[in-house]
């Protein structure tokens, strides 16, 4: 799951935008290359508990696996090559359901808040963050707060998100022969991600409370 579906699934159960920020500070950590933070007990480490426990219940998923199956079938059926369809297929149903879940409201107000809410300079204030790492991470939140979030994402612009995270990885990268190929996948499989998404994001929530319980 991404950083946007991380927000909102904190949000259905926390409103606080700490909290939130929390839930996609590991994200973007990641993004920057630092080691996700330790916070000091609060809302911002309960939030990051909360992305630790997202991705292990949504990974486990069996909505989330028949997705991904159906999805790598379909890409090495147009002739992708195995390690970019095994990518795609897992990449590409989180960036469709991200789309999906982007369609909500009051997700998309509790993201922004949540990304207000890192730029202040004593939102990081509880973890072991050097100060020019939070100067970065505070960067990177007005960037990603400037650029806003898309209710529908084009089938294109879900294309160059996708070739953006794996141009890295030559094993996984999409080839350009393999983009046209691609797009297509991502146009036809946004209904079926479409129409799976109510089920899984109820069998995600569920295992969520089971496993904050346990």
């Amino acid at each position: 799951m991404n950083f946007f579906g991380h927000a909102a699934i904190a949000g259905r159960f926390e409103t606080n935008p700490v909290f939130a920020l929390g839930a996609m500070l590991p994200d973007f950590c990641g993004m920057l290359g630092l080691r996700a933070p330790t916070p000091a007990p609060g809302p911002l480490a309960e939030g990051v508990r909360f992305h630790h426990v997202t991705d292990l219940a949504f990974h486990e998923l069996s909505a989330f696996r028949a997705l991904n199956r159906a999805a790598c079938a379909e890409l090495a059926a147009r002739g992708v090559r195995r390690g970019t369809a095994r990518a795609v297929a897992h990449v590409g149903v989180e960036l469709l359901l991200d789309a999906e879940l982007a369609d909500n409201e009051a997700a998309r107000a509790l993201y922004f808040a949540a990304l207000n809410a890192g730029v202040a300079p004593e939102c990081f204030a509880t973890t072991e963050l050097k100060a020019d790492d939070c100067a970065r991470l505070g960067r990177l939140l007005a960037t990603l707060n400037e650029r806003g979030v898309a209710k529908r994402p084009s089938s294109a612009s879900v294309c160059e998100r996708l070739e953006r995270a794996l141009a890295r990885r030559d094993r996984l990268a999409i080839m350009r022969e393999d983009l046209p190929r691609v797009s297509e996948w991502v146009e036809l499989f946004r209904v079926r991600v479409v129409a799976s998404a109510p089920v899984l994001l109820h069998e995600l929530t569920a295992d969520i409370e089971r496993l904050l319980s346990a």
